[in-house]
Formats: structure tokens, C-alpha cells, sequence
């Protein structure tokens, strides 16, 4: 097997991993929390992703939720914003594989404490 780095900035890192049955893209992304600096940042994952690199993954911190149901503390509903990773499931015919863990991340302005458990 080999990895090799296909793309680094300061809100993505895409490495190529590659062995004897398939070659293919782990992409991490870090989405901004600031409203003026989404657009860029997501507009530059969607353009990488459109290129024709093969099977891609594609994780991390994209500051979007996909449902009411993955936010607390908040007001519920719609927002007149571009959900960019509603689009982006969209736009590539995504699936999201979920997740295992603690449900939230962030409360009240503090951060929740992760555990790691080993299995």
C-alpha cells in the first residue's frame, strides 16, 4: 500500500492511498464557521472533488448539519444560507456514513470532552 499527498491548504488535506485492488481519495475538510469565508472553502472542496480522481471519502469538521436532529440549544429550521454539505450529498450523489460517538460536540459554548474508547 501507498499514500501519497494530492492536495494541502488550510481547509483540506487529500491524500491518494493506493494498494493492488484500488486507488482512491481520502479527503479531510475543515468547513469554516464564518459565514464570509464558507463560500471559498467550499466552493474549492466541490471544484477538487469534480476533478477525475476516482473513488473519493470525504470526513472531517464541516460546521453544517444535515438535520434538526444533530443540533442542540439552538433555534430549529430553516435558514435562508446554502447548506453546502446538503449540497454537496446532493451534487455527487453522497452518502453520509454517520457516526458513532458522543451526539454534540460543542454546548453552551464549551467544548465536550471526547473519549476515545479502543475495541
Amino acid at each position: 500500500m501507498s499514500i501519497k499527498e494530492v492536495e494541502f491548504d488550510k481547509n483540506l488535506i487529500a491524500v491518494k492511498i493506493a494498494d493492488s485492488a484500488l486507488d482512491w481519495l481520502l479527503v479531510c475538510f475543515y468547513g469554516p464557521p464564518y459565514h464570509s469565508k464558507k463560500k471559498e472553502a467550499w466552493g474549492n472542496l466541490f471544484a477538487f472533488l469534480e476533478a477525475p480522481y476516482g473513488p473519493w471519502a470525504c470526513m472531517g469538521d464541516f460546521n453544517f448539519i444535515i438535520n434538526d436532529e444533530e443540533q442542540s440549544g439552538s433555534k430549529k429550521g430553516g435558514t435562508l444560507a446554502t447548506n453546502f454539505l446538503k449540497e454537496l450529498l446532493f451534487e455527487f450523489n453522497a452518502v453520509d456514513l454517520g457516526y458513532s460517538g458522543n451526539k454534540f460536540t460543542w454546548a453552551k459554548g464549551k467544548w465536550v470532552v471526547l473519549q476515545l474508547k479502543g475495541g
